[in-house]
């Protein structure tokens, strides 16, 4: 495609709006070009914005070249090849001044918006470094039709959408100070434009925790997160995939080392794996977050069992200056009603070998429990493997046993 970088813009507002004139008298494409790009940033629009969708490759270009004649548009070609157009703040000016005239203003803001909000990452895309180049070059646009909008009305909805996306990739790479505003923003919208319990709310609420929890912020992120839980949970049930990652969120704040709540995060993490694995026996497929989820809740588990050793060597330490304390005074045995001496307690018997596993189908054992916690650390362990004690005739699925709240660390810690 040809590109005119070199065009000399008319200097003067009615010299625009002649030319501006010839353009839509002509009724071609041109049209459209002009009333999407008067509301994007003047500098850098990517013409791969305007997709098939809008009009037809070319017939774009076409429409491009005859904005670029009279200098009213400059094209030109980055280093990747990509096309951009720059627009001069005076022929923006001038189509502000027509569609107000027109009553159209409110409707052509609202096209660019969508043009915008459809050409972002989607999702969870902008946490990914591999969507940022796009996100960068989308992102000057995004904020100067931002600035447009309204905060009701017809762009409510994807005003929304765009500031969250935006929002979360700034999040991303840490640009937190701009970030802010723009997801407190579509936390404002959503509730004014959806109502305070709508599944949106619960979206929006999720990322300005995301965005709390980096900042360090816990108590605030803590209460965004439990409100997400609970506008889904009336929405959509208690069971439902859709709550797993607003219980993620909030167990993933819990697990911080400046929070560390590990046992109120455990339930949360067990909660998660649950409903995923109910997922899978209801549609015969796999939800996609299942082996994170299964992860997330065995290294809490493993955290947790490492909190009851220090636990266990701790008590160690005190019995062993109890111990030195008989030795200078010794305990003398209690005597009973009959006049007789009371025993002393049995110090409990050490702990057998007794874990046994069978993994790919073949048994192996016993283990220790120190073997097993070993094993468990180093992920040696799948999920479908099997696993009993000594003395149980049943076989549990590794998963299965690690589901039932603290079951396993209560089977692995010292009974000491």
């Amino acid at each position: 495609m040809e590109t005119h970088a070199d065009r000399k813009i008319p200097e003067d507002l009615a010299g625009v709006e002649i030319q501006i004139a010839k353009i839509i008298e002509s009724g071609s494409e041109a049209k459209t070009l002009l009333e999407l790009f008067a509301f994007l940033a003047p500098q850098g629009i990517p013409i791969d914005l305007i997709s098939e969708k809008i009009m037809a490759q070319q017939v774009r270009d076409d429409g491009l070249l005859e904005l670029a004649k009279p200098g009213l548009l400059e094209l030109f070609k980055k280093q990747d090849s990509d096309v951009q157009a720059n627009i001069s703040q005076l022929v923006q000016q001038a189509m502000h001044k027509r569609l107000k005239f027109q009553n159209q203003q409110s409707r052509a803001v609202c096209r660019a918006l969508q043009l915008v909000a459809d050409a972002f990452p989607k999702g969870d895309e902008p946490k990914f470094s591999h969507h940022w180049p796009v996100c960068e070059k989308l992102l000057p646009h995004a904020i100067h039709i931002l600035n447009l909008i309204s905060d009701e009305g017809d762009g409510a909805a994807p005003a929304a959408y765009l500031l969250c996306q935006t929002g979360r990739y700034l999040n991303a790479i840490s640009d937190f100070e701009r970030a802010e505003p723009l997801l407190r923003r579509a936390v404002i919208i959503s509730e004014t434009s959806y109502g305070s319990d709508h599944p949106a709310m619960a979206i929006h609420l999720n990322n300005l925790a995301e965005l709390l929890k980096n900042t360090k912020r816990f108590e605030e992120a803590e209460i965004l997160c439990r409100n997400a839980i609970s506008i889904n949970e009336q929405n959509f049930g208690p069971d439902h995939p859709e709550i797993t990652t607003d219980l993620s969120n909030l167990t993933e704040i819990l697990m911080l080392e400046a929070t560390r709540r590990l046992t109120e995060a455990e339930p949360l993490a067990a909660r998660v794996v649950e409903t995923l694995r109910q997922f899978e026996q209801k549609t015969g497929e796999q939800h996609p977050k299942y082996t994170l989820a299964y992860n997330n809740l065995v290294a809490i588990r493993h955290q947790l069992t490492e909190q009851l050793n220090r636990n266990s060597e701790l008590d160690l330490h005190h019995k062993s200056q109890i111990s030195e304390l008989s030795q200078i005074a010794p305990q003398q045995p209690e005597v009973t009603s009959t006049g007789e001496k009371e025993p002393m307690a049995q110090q409990p018997a050490s702990r057998e070998e007794e874990w046994y596993i069978i993994h790919d189908g073949t048994q192996s054992g016993p283990f220790s429990q120190l073997k097993l916690q070993q094993l468990i650390s180093n992920g040696e362990i799948c999920p479908d493997d099997l696993i009993r004690r000594r003395n149980v005739t049943n076989w549990l699925r590794f998963d299965q046993l690690i589901l039932h709240s603290h079951d396993l660390l209560r089977m692995l810690r010292d009974e000491n």
